[in-house]
């Protein structure tokens, strides 16, 4: 099992703290955030480009493009890509790209502990990310591609979102989920050619080994006072959850990857 020392996660309580005393918690108040610097939608745009190019170079029709949402002091090595999502070739001949993603809710049109499954721009998913930009990308082979196209374009899809939110969902359950933890579930499903969910969960316990996190008591005990996206009301002794890293050794191991990029 894949170990996230603990190191900065630490800090988390402190930030989130801050943040929440200095915005306050009404109803529909914006998620707590750590301060950070994001692109702007010029760089995001400039960025996008450069990762779009690069895929359509590959003749990748799907990929699962990671970026970095917060700055990397403030995350272990294992959890730096905080975000990922699907890429999708809009046709053969260019290199535009849409993406496809599990968001989070941003405490206005949604709650903070509630997820949407939103299709973007490439632009708009390094939006969030902040500077320098950093991405991961993980290019399944061919027939993998063709499986989760398949997937994308069906019911399954949707089905397979659980909105109830947590950063540090446990895959070994069903409680809460993130953007791994789905990108994960579509995986699984699109390789054994299966949309039973709980047949895709026995998988998940059989084959799959998750990122273990080791987080400060404080952080563990209060955290989801904090901010609900902390819940970990899921989990059991060791806190378990799907990661960049996590994700990617399951699709080598499965021989489910033709190549991976990084940027810069």
């Amino acid at each position: 099992m894949t170990r996230v020392h603990q190191g900065s996660l630490a800090a988390l309580w402190g930030m989130l703290a801050l943040a929440l005393a200095l915005v306050g918690a009404p109803a529909h108040a914006a998620c707590p955030a750590l301060p950070a610097r994001h692109l702007s939608a010029v760089d995001a745009g400039a960025f996008a480009v450069a990762v779009e190019s690069a895929l359509a170079a590959r003749s990748a029709k799907v990929a699962i493009v990671f970026r970095v949402g917060l700055p990397p002091g403030d995350m272990p090595k294992d959890m730096l890509f905080s975000h990922g999502g699907l890429w999708v070739r809009a046709d053969d001949a260019g290199a535009s790209y849409s993406t496809f993603n599990l968001y989070q809710g941003d405490g206005r049109r949604l709650p903070c502990d509630r997820s949407d499954l939103v299709e973007d721009t490439p632009q708009g998913f390094f939006t969030g990310s902040v500077t320098p930009p950093r991405a991961a990308v993980l290019i399944p082979t061919d027939a993998m591609q063709a499986r989760l196209l398949a997937l994308l374009h069906s019911p399954a899809y949707a089905a397979l979102h659980n909105p109830a939110y947590s950063l540090m969902a446990n895959p070994f359950e069903r409680r809460h989920q993130n953007c791994t933890d789905f990108l994960l579930r579509l995986v699984v499903a699109a390789r054994l050619d299966i949309t039973d969910v709980d047949r895709i969960d026995a998988a998940i316990r059989r084959e799959f080994k998750p990122t273990d996190v080791k987080l400060n008591p404080l952080v563990r005990t209060f955290g989801a006072v904090i901010d609900g996206r902390l819940a970990l009301d899921d989990q059991h002794g060791a806190i378990r959850t799907a990661s960049f890293t996590s994700l990617a050794d399951y699709m080598h191991a499965k021989g489910l990857l033709a190549d991976t990029l990084s940027f810069p």
